[in-house]
C-alpha cells in the first residue's frame, strides 16, 4: 500500500520562501544579510554597506557583486543593484506593527549555520523616532540587514540592531534582542526614494 502524500508543514514552506529571498552580504571586513525586493535589487541595513560595492551570495552558491544605488537619509536602509536573478522578490507589508504577532528572521550570525531561521514576536506597538520597533527575537552581529517576515511570508521589517542580553539556543548563546526598521518605514522610504523597486509589492 502506498503512503498518502503529506502536505509540507507551514514552517517548512515558510523557511523555503524566506531562504529564497535572503542573501549573504560581505562588505569590507563585515558581513550581514539582505532581502531580494526586485529581480536586480537587494534591501539591507545602511550601516552594513559602508563601501559602494559588496559581495552578494545566494544560498545555492551563486555569487555576484552588488552596487549601492541608494542610502536612506533618515532610516538605516540601503539598496544594492545586482545582475538580474531568477529568484522571487519579497512582498512588503506596509501595515503598522502589532505587538504579539509571530515573525521569523533569517540571518548569518551563527557560526557554521548561515541562513538559519529563527522565530520570535513583535514586542511593541510603538515605533521609535527612527522608525524602529523592538522584537522578542534573538539577533547579533551578522544579522544586520536580515528580513523579518510575517507568517504569510511578507516582509515586515529589516534588522538594524540589537539590545545586549543572553538568549539560550541549541546553537549556543545569542547575544541580543533584535530591533527592526518597521514595514511602514520601508514602504515610505522605498516608495518616495526608490519608486522603481516594485510599488505593486507594497501592501497595507
Amino acid at each position: 500500500m502506498l503512503a498518502s502524500c503529506a502536505t509540507p508543514s507551514p514552517d517548512i514552506s515558510l523557511s523555503k520562501r524566506v531562504r529564497a529571498t535572503t542573501v549573504l552580504i560581505v562588505s569590507g571586513t563585515g558581513h550581514g544579510a539582505g532581502v531580494l525586493i526586485g529581480h536586480n535589487r537587494v534591501l539591507t541595513a545602511k550601516h552594513l554597506v559602508t563601501m559602494d560595492e559588496a559581495d552578494i551570495f545566494f544560498e545555492p552558491g551563486v555569487q555576484t557583486v552588488g552596487v549601492v544605488t541608494w542610502r536612506s537619509e533618515s532610516a538605516d536602509l540601503a539598496v544594492l543593484e545586482i545582475e538580474p536573478v531568477a529568484g522571487s522578490p519579497v512582498d512588503i507589508d506596509c501595515a503598522a506593527p502589532t505587538a504579539g504577532v509571530a515573525v521569523v528572521m533569517m540571518g548569518h550570525s551563527v557560526r557554521g549555520h548561515p541562513w538559519l531561521l529563527r522565530h520570535g514576536y513583535i514586542a511593541s506597538n510603538d515605533m521609535a523616532e527612527d522608525g524602529t520597533v523592538t522584537l522578542d527575537l534573538p539577533a547579533r552581529p551578522g544579522d544586520s540587514g536580515a528580513g523579518v517576515f510575517a507568517r504569510d511570508g511578507r516582509l515586515v521589517g529589516i534588522i538594524d540592531g540589537y539590545f545586549r542580553s543572553v538568549v539560550l539556543s541549541p546553537y549556543g548563546e545569542f547575544m541580543g534582542v533584535g530591533s527592526m526598521v518597521a514595514g511602514p518605514v520601508l514602504c515610505r522610504e522605498l516608495g518616495l526614494s526608490v519608486l522603481e523597486v516594485a510599488p505593486e509589492r507594497m501592501a497595507a
